[in-house]
């Protein structure tokens, strides 16, 4: 029997049927009445919707000119090809917890021959939260691993929010001098905006262009929190954009048609303004606060989230947790968790991901701690066999 509530699901689940049958109602809304050809590249005197679609998050996010590519992962990697083309130097520096660290199987150096320059993990001495977990990334991180000078980096990579850390956002007086240390030394400054419409509602006294201006070049990700099928856009200057538009092609991104992804992306974006994310991010903070005054066993960090997501650091084994998960959802018909992960800081605990989203937005503050409370009785009590 499918649980009653589900409170880490922050997207409905829909089968690929229903998921069709939306991008025909979102291209029917959108006035998408062909298909693009080859991203409508050699097109420029005829009408584009998906010209008018990647202007609109050029408008928004303001860059001069945007480029529509399949997936982050190419996306990326075409923005580090470019900055190392144009400065003619082939390395990059990212945090250790990047997703081009972590999770690309190093294409950064197995297809474009680049070389990543790690900022490690703080030392444990240097972490101000008593259970270990990892602060934001700092200036004085970043500019003790920039190097000599005289042989700088073709580009710096910062992601906003961090995801691998709970979604942390560094300080934005910090992010400022991060970015004019990196123009000072003619160093390329990377945003990896994976989560940047989050990101926006975590820095409330400051516009989105005033975020981006700080970078020379921007990616943005659709099948996150706006819900597409898959996409991304690419961001920067017209030379940027000329040069991405020839490695798209180059990556064998420049598929026949975007359609399919591309007016699910435009839908989402549409769908899913600023004022969504600090509703999001507004609930996400009440649910934290509410659920760590109840139930202090379950730990979140960070303490009071940045933005709509954030992780939460459960007492036990995933073999403990899920058990006890099981059984809560059986006494109360609420799901706490979809999966647990064991715990990066300590071997005897885990953790798991919690998104605010559209689909868990309005469940009552009452019904999470209910969840939880269970949960921890649960995991405190096991039955006997």
């Amino acid at each position: 029997m499918a649980p009653s509530v589900t409170l880490s699901s922050a997207k409905k689940p829909k089968s690929p049927a229903e998921v069709l049958s939306q991008l025909s109602e979102d291209a029917l809304s959108l006035g998408v009445t062909s298909f693009d050809v080859y991203g409508d590249f050699n097109t420029s005197s005829s009408p584009s919707w998906l010209r008018t679609f990647q202007a609109e998050v050029a408008a928004r996010l303001g860059k001069p000119r945007a480029l529509f590519v399949p997936s982050g992962v190419m996306a990326q990697g075409i923005a580090l090809k470019i900055h190392a083309e144009t400065t003619q130097r082939n390395s990059f520096v990212a945090r250790h917890d990047s997703h081009l660290h972590l999770h690309e199987q190093n294409s950064f150096s197995h297809l474009l021959n680049l070389e990543a320059v790690i900022i490690p993990p703080p030392s444990p001495s240097s972490c101000s939260s008593p259970d270990g977990f990892h602060p934001s990334l700092s200036f004085d991180e970043v500019k003790s691993h920039l190097g000599d000078p005289s042989s700088p980096p073709a580009t710096l990579v910062l992601e906003l929010p961090e995801r691998e850390i709970g979604g942390k956002l560094i300080p934005f007086d910090q992010l400022q001098r991060v970015s004019q240390l990196a123009r000072s030394r003619g160093i390329a400054f990377h945003l990896d905006g994976a989560r940047l419409w989050e990101a926006e509602a975590g820095y409330p006294d400051h516009s989105l262009h005033e975020i981006t201006a700080l970078f020379d070049s921007v990616y943005v990700s659709f099948y996150k929190g706006l819900g597409g099928i898959t996409g991304a856009i690419l961001l920067g200057d017209d030379a940027f954009i000329d040069a991405a538009q020839v490695w798209l092609r180059r990556f064998g991104g420049n598929l026949f048609t975007q359609l399919p992804y591309a007016v699910s992306s435009w839908a989402g974006f549409r769908r899913y303004p600023h004022a969504e994310f600090v509703a999001r991010r507004r609930q996400l903070q009440a649910v934290v606060a509410a659920v760590s005054e109840a139930v202090p066993a379950i730990r979140f960090d960070p303490p009071v989230p940045d933005v709509s997501m954030v992780h939460i650091h459960l007492p036990g084994s995933v073999a403990q947790v899920t058990a006890a998960r099981d059984a809560a959802e059986l006494a109360t018909g609420i799901r706490v968790f979809a999966a647990a992960r064991p715990s990066k800081v300590d071997a005897t605990k885990s953790y798991f991901e919690l998104n605010m989203g559209p689909f868990n937005l309005d469940i009552p503050l009452e019904t999470w701690v209910r969840g939880w409370t269970a949960f921890v009785d649960a995991l405190l009590h096991p039955p006997t066999v």
